[in-house]
């Protein structure tokens, strides 16, 4: 059995086992300030300024920004460069240059729904990807999930709408 799980590279892998699927790299891009004077409570999210903000161990983080491009291109990291004016606008006490500016691709469908389930054309090969901007919470029930299909068990979740064929 083989799981295909691999985020936006999915697109690459299902392709040459021969399943076409629109999946996208939305990427986002990340700014950490470390060391800040002022710490946050709880994490603040900007619609006005498309951003969020969260205090970690390693200092507040600010992301925001979405772009769609192909998932190994070259950030534009004016787009984190951005992301910090706005973050230090918003947020007064943010001193200093980021401590790191990084971009990260995420996996998106044109529905917003991942990918789950069995592959159209070979039974041995199961899809687990395209989870948007949820993978790490949608994680844990979709591997129960692939658990399931992998043992020839009933799944718990009707996967008709998570089909690889859907598209």
């Amino acid at each position: 059995m083989v799981v295909i799980a691999a985020g936006v590279w999915s697109r690459t892998l299902a392709a040459q086992l021969g399943t076409r699927v629109p999946l996208e790299a939305e990427r986002g891009y990340h700014v950490m300030f470390a060391n800040q004077p002022v710490k946050l409570r709880r994490a603040i999210v900007s619609a006005d300024r498309s951003i969020s903000l969260a205090h970690m161990v390693e200092g507040i983080r600010a992301t925001g920004v979405a772009e769609f491009a192909p998932p190994d291109a070259a950030p534009n990291m004016e787009n984190a460069r951005m992301v910090q004016r706005h973050a230090q606008a918003l947020i007064p006490g943010l001193t200093g240059e980021p401590v790191s500016q990084w971009m990260g691709p995420r996996p998106s469908h044109p529905d917003s729904k991942p990918v789950i389930g069995r592959s159209p054309r070979h039974a041995n090969v199961l899809f687990a990807f395209g989870h948007d901007h949820l993978g790490l919470t949608m994680a844990g029930i979709t591997g129960k999930l692939i658990a399931e299909l992998a043992t020839d068990k009933q799944p718990s979740v009707d996967l008709s709408a998570f089909r690889p064929d859907r598209f």
